[in-house]
């Protein structure tokens, strides 16, 4: 008998052979393989199907995915364990990356698993850490924390909070919301005390992000303050608006009412004016299209009683009484904050703010003339061409520009007449405004005017007729009148501009465009070279088509009132050419102003907004923060990286006017050091918008960045500071990271570029 005999089919013997055989010969185990793709984005996508469909041995194939050399999947692996590891089988090395992970965004993944898979373990575990891994990093990760772990997170919290180091300080106070009311409270008011203003800021972002009733006497208390800095005035009112929006439809109620009440206790000039400016902030976001009213009610100690409405009920009333200071203040600054605060509160509703916008155009304050002539700038306003006519003769220039734009913006037949009789003025900013209402009124008639634009001896208005005219075609017309009177002689009689839903999807084109290059594809850019920044080395190698000017050649250049300018730092001009980028901002342009250029472009184009505070002796790197929600700051700050802007002798931004200048970007570490705190800032000029960051663009990035020895710690910097997605960083060249100055070579910041982009992108898709 043969010592070996293949068992019975059927048997349990034949089955497990034959399970053994086919072991052996299956081809080993697909995910597993996929998960050391040589592509990271391949072994991204076995990590998410791993968390998304399981595996019989996932946590090993998820730890091993922690080590991975690239990040992502890293981050990846983070947030897949917990929902498919263990405490007891991850919890060690999730631990160990939470504190000693190599970037920001890993840390806070570890951290966040841990806390999902066992709160309180985890807590532990980070707390233990204060005494061998930095504290920096164990705060960071338990504030990560803090709102799903709660209480156990608090004793590592206050170890931070009275650390020596102002930004470990900073961190722990960003978890505040771990403790109870009352403890949140005393925090608070400790960390709001803190010599570093950054403390006390991610104490009042954690009261934002995190609100609770409880914080509003304290809350209250800092605003009625006689002095409180500005970074934390912002702060204050967003954590209040938070903790109203926050609560419930009978709570929110008193709560508001407590907001009113401490308004009228306020006794100090200047807390009067903080609690006025919550007051509309409350009315704007509580209450709706009726509420916005309240933004405009600044003037505190005449306007107190009327904030009531907005705050209490936010009725028709409030609009009412708005109506009331916009035509009848005697101030005419609280006149024209009046009226755009209708306006706003109106929108799309003409109703709400027509009547008093008709009025105002008789206004003895040119401002408010002009508020009022921008305001009537749309389609189907009844009275609007009768109102803005007589505008075009204003003794003050700005006025009678906004009014011609305006006519053209109302797209009303009987604008026509009016505007190709200013056509022939002989002052070149009345006939450059016509030619702007021109195009805007997009009638066949007006086509011939805009032609003959092209014949001007000034370049401005050349350039204004042709920005007009090649937007009414596909066809490549040179800006030739004799060209352009070829083509209108061929197409006028079958021509018919686009209806308006064309226009619209035109502007969505560009509106949403997912590159840069989309967004600024067709636009004229014009960059005004100077003596600091240097934002045209950032456009070129974005490949942005641009224009370029200096001192003495703007009026030879030419600026188009539906184009970009941008001035660099230092941005001395002679009158000449400020006048053209005066016309070219009041008629519709937008500006863009960095540093020095603040004082000699953007403060100039428009006096009386905002003025710089000379810091010309400083070089610094600071810690950039958002201010506010915007879509502005949309895709400029993830919430994980820091930006961090380059100070090179900055004028920082003094605001004068608080109500008609937004702040969007801000910097509490600046404000420690230098007096001021704004990096970016904006308002409205006639028809266009001036823009002012204290940055200088082609200083951002590795060029300013602290000394770094290794790859690891510059590919660390551009995620952590320069906002670089993973996609970015594989793009890098590898051997841009072996030295610090072939980094600044290869690796642009584009933090400070984004909210630019998206003021572009804003204008396009509203089609201004």
């Amino acid at each position: 008998m043969p010592a070996f005999l293949p068992p019975l089919a059927g048997s349990s013997l034949f089955g497990a052979a034959v399970v053994a055989v086919a072991a052996l010969r299956a081809p080993p185990d697909e995910l597993a393989t996929r998960l050391k793709a040589k592509e990271p984005e391949e072994r991204v996508a076995a990590v998410e199907q791993v968390r998304r469909d399981g595996h019989k041995d996932a946590e090993k194939l998820l730890l091993d995915a922690l080590d991975d050399r690239d990040w992502e999947v890293m981050e990846r692996a983070a947030a897949a364990l917990a929902e498919r590891g263990t405490v007891a089988g991850c919890g060690a090395a999730l631990s160990k990356l939470a504190v000693g992970g190599p970037i920001r965004r890993v840390r806070v993944a570890a951290a966040q698993a841990l806390a999902k898979l066992d709160p309180a373990g985890t807590a532990e575990l980070l707390s233990k850490a204060t005494r061998s891994a930095p504290l920096e990093a164990v705060c960071e990760g338990l504030a990560a924390v803090a709102a799903t772990v709660g209480e156990p997170v608090r004793a590592g919290l206050e170890t931070g909070l009275i650390a020596k180091e102002p930004r470990t300080r900073a961190v722990a106070a960003a978890g505040l919301h771990a403790f109870g009311a009352t403890e949140r409270a005393g925090h608070l008011v400790t960390c709001l005390g803190d010599d570093e203003l950054i403390v006390g800021a991610a104490a009042l972002d954690s009261a934002t992000r995190h609100p609770d009733a409880g914080l509003l006497p304290p809350l209250l208390g800092v605003l009625a303050r006689k002095q409180l800095h500005e970074v934390f005035e912002r702060r204050v009112i967003n954590a209040i608006e938070a903790t109203l929006a926050a609560a419930g439809d009978g709570e929110r109620a008193a709560l508001a009412a407590r907001v009113f009440d401490a308004a009228q206790l306020a006794t100090e000039d200047q807390a009067l004016t903080r609690f006025a400016r919550l007051l509309g902030r409350l009315g704007t976001r509580r209450t709706g299209a009726d509420g916005a009213a309240g933004t405009a009610l600044i003037d505190a100690a005449t306007a107190m009683t009327w904030l009531e409405p907005v705050v209490k009920r936010g009725t028709e009333n409030a609009l009412d009484r708005l109506g009331y200071v916009a035509t009848g203040h005697g101030s005419p600054r609280l006149r024209s904050i009046a009226l755009r605060g209708l306006v706003e509160a109106g929108g799309g509703d003409a109703e709400k703010w027509r009547s008093s916008a008709l009025k105002l155009v008789g206004d003895a304050d040119g401002d408010v003339r002009e508020d009022a002539a921008v305001a009537l700038g749309r389609p189907g306003i009844d009275g609007a061409v009768a109102a803005l006519v007589p505008l075009l003769k204003d003794k003050e220039w700005p006025v009678a520009v906004a009014a011609a734009v305006s006519l053209g913006k109302t797209q009303d037949a009987a604008a026509l007449a009016p505007l190709l009789e200013l056509a022939k003025h002989k002052e070149w900013k009345l006939a450059g405004a016509a030619l702007v209402g021109l195009g805007h009124l997009k009638r066949k008639e007006a086509v011939p005017a805009l032609i003959a634009g092209l014949g001007e001896k000034s370049p401005t208005l050349k350039l204004t007729a042709f920005e007009f005219l090649r937007r009414m075609t596909r066809d490549k017309v040179p800006a030739k009148e004799s060209s352009w009177k070829s083509w209108w002689a061929k197409a006028e009689a079958a021509y018919a501009f686009p209806d308006p839903d064309e226009a619209a999807k035109q502007q969505q084109k560009y509106g949403y465009s997912p590159s840069a290059y989309g967004v600024y594809e067709d636009l004229d850019v014009l960059v005004f070279q100077s003596r600091g920044d240097h934002i045209e080395k950032l456009l070129d190698s974005l490949k942005i088509v641009h224009r370029k000017t200096r001192g003495g050649q703007v009026v030879e250049s030419g600026v188009s009132p539906l184009g970009i300018y941008v001035a660099n730092c230092t941005g001395e001009c002679g009158p000449d050419d400020l006048e053209q980028v005066q016309w070219a901002v009041h008629a519709g342009g937008y500006l863009f102003s960095s540093c020095h250029a603040l004082t000699h472009h953007a403060a100039l184009v428009r006096p009386g907004f905002v003025r710089s505070i000379d810091q010309s002796r400083i070089i610094d790197l600071v810690t950039a923060e958002p201010c506010l929600e915007s879509p502005y700051l949309t895709g400029a700050f993830d919430g994980l990286a820091r930006p961090k802007y380059a100070l090179d002798g900055p004028h920082l931004i003094d605001v004068i006017d608080h109500e008609r200048v937004e702040v969007l970007i801000d910097s509490p570490e600046c404000a420690t050091r230098h007096r001021g705190g704004n990096m970016a800032v904006w308002w409205t000029v006639g028809h266009g918008l001036i823009l002012d960051s204290v940055n200088h663009f082609d200083l951002q990035g590795f060029g300013r960045a602290p000394p770094m020895k290794e790859p690891a710690e510059r590919m660390a910097y551009a995620i952590d500071v320069l906002g670089l997605s993973y996609a970015d960083l594989r793009d890098v060249p590898r051997g841009a990271w072996q030295s610090q100055q072939k980094a600044a070579e290869e690796v642009r910041d584009l933090s400070a570029f984004r909210f630019i982009t998206n003021f572009v992108r804003q204008r396009r898709k509203s089609g201004a």
